[in-house]
């Protein structure tokens, strides 16, 4: 009797030591994971990130003649006689030469993170940029372009789209309508 009320008990115990072991590996595996997710949030997110959502398909974008498609996740500012498509905000006009404008416009992309030229095409004055988002780094590609237009004023066109998933939650038209208020 003492026997088995002693394998008894020391089955309970190697249950309840065995349990307190699997406690530990899964504290261990926690922390190790925590450690790992602080050390890519520091150090290598952004690698990590921009080659998970990696840029690519980015051709020439000509607003005279290309469409919108039909996600949310994209926004056009344009004059209607310089773009085929119906823009989501006609393009404001500037009471100065385009040359000024574009170094307006590089003054302001300066301030901004987490941007990058992509391609510019100086004969055009046009521009093509990525910007990603802080955290999970998806990309959105904004092109732009300068127009001269008589009497030394001039206008842009903009267009602001999201490369991955269906909706940008209004990312691209916030984005767009703060850089115009930035420009003089």
């Amino acid at each position: 009797m003492y026997t088995l009320f002693s394998s008894s008990i020391t089955q309970i115990i190697k249950r309840e030591h065995m349990t307190t072991e699997c406690r530990k590996k899964r504290n261990l595996y926690i922390i190790g994971g925590l450690i790992f997710s602080a050390v890519l949030a520091l150090v290598g997110h952004s690698l990590f990130f921009d080659r998970l959502l990696p840029v690519t398909g980015v051709t020439h974008l000509d607003f005279g003649t290309f469409s919108l498609n039909s996600n949310p996740n994209q926004f056009l500012v344009c004059s209607p006689n310089l773009c085929t498509e119906t823009p989501h905000m006609t393009s404001p006009v500037y009471s100065f030469p385009a040359e000024t404008l574009a170094a307006d416009w590089d003054d302001m992309i300066n301030r901004q993170s987490n941007i990058e030229l992509l391609f510019e095409d100086q004969p055009l004055n046009q521009r093509d940029y990525v910007q990603r988002t802080p955290l999970m780094r998806f990309p959105d590609i904004i092109t732009v372009r300068f127009y001269r237009l008589p009497n030394g004023m001039s206008t842009l066109a903009i267009y602001s789209r999201a490369i991955y998933g269906k909706s940008d939650f209004g990312v691209n038209k916030a984005r767009i309508e703060s850089w115009l208020r930035e420009i003089p």
